[in-house]
């Protein structure tokens, strides 16, 4: 989704809820939202109510994701 064409910028909540309309069958208990910028993607998924995974390729530390990884690698191991 394109937050141009969908007419809100992340972090704000209707950018996902109008992403969130689109998708068939979405449930937000069984969505997250995997990004490398705290202030757009993780805000954006807290502010929409689903799980986040923050991306942190230099080691930087938040208490604002749920989860926090250095490599694209270790998402496939938290499924």
């Amino acid at each position: 989704f394109i937050s141009e064409e969908i007419g809100y910028p992340k972090p704000d909540k209707r950018f996902f809820d109008a992403c969130f309309d689109r998708i068939e069958g979405f449930k937000k208990e069984e969505a997250i939202i995997v990004g490398d910028s705290l202030s757009s993607d993780i805000m954006g998924g807290i502010n929409a109510g689903i799980k986040t995974v923050w991306l942190s390729r230099k080691g930087e530390k938040s208490d604002l994701p749920d989860v926090t990884v250095a490599s694209p690698f270790e998402i496939i191991s938290l499924f």
